[in-house]
């Protein structure tokens, strides 16, 4: 099952990648958002304006938690990790959490398809798996009860919250 370990380990790597986007992107954000702090005008003072200010600024750091579908452990981890004063230490603790994380994620994704597939074709005996045109598993495996296709697609739609993806196993 070369293609599934395959698989998985561009999966992490995406997801990876997904969360040093993340960073870049709050950071960012946050640069913008705050910017009024900059300015000579408000440097220092607190008043009703600069009130509106922070509010507005922390709504947008708080929608951005939101528009990304991130968990508040996924947000804390991207957040703590764009502030200044965040050593490189803590950094690299923070990434090796995030690492884990998403390792146990693949391995948990890995079991599952398996015992999906296992359920519905019994002990594999050969596996045809590639990876799609939108980097997903599809292909058939044969087992001892049955021969099963897996196909990888785009679900959500009405009342679903987030786009996602989904195996089939037919």
């Amino acid at each position: 099952m070369k293609t599934i370990e395959k698989f998985f380990e561009m999966w992490e790597a995406k997801e990876i990648e997904w969360f040093q986007n993340m960073v870049t992107e709050l950071k960012d954000l946050k640069i913008s958002a705050y910017s009024f702090t900059e300015n000579p005008e408000y440097k220092g003072r607190l008043n009703d304006k600069i009130n509106l200010f922070y509010k507005e600024a922390n709504q947008k750091v708080k929608d951005f938690q939101i528009e990304n579908q991130m968990s508040q452990k996924e947000f804390d981890d991207v957040n703590y990790l764009t502030h200044n004063g965040c050593s490189d230490k803590t950094k690299e603790e923070i990434w090796t959490k995030i690492k884990k994380r998403v390792n146990k994620e693949a391995k948990m994704k890995a079991l599952k398809l398996q015992y999906q597939v296992e359920k519905k074709a019994g002990k594999v005996l050969k596996v045809d798996l590639y990876i799609n045109s939108i980097g997903e598993l599809n292909g058939t495996v044969q087992g001892e009860k049955a021969t099963v296709n897996l196909t990888t697609i785009l679900a959500g739609g009405y009342n679903i919250q987030r786009l996602h993806v989904r195996t089939i196993v037919r």
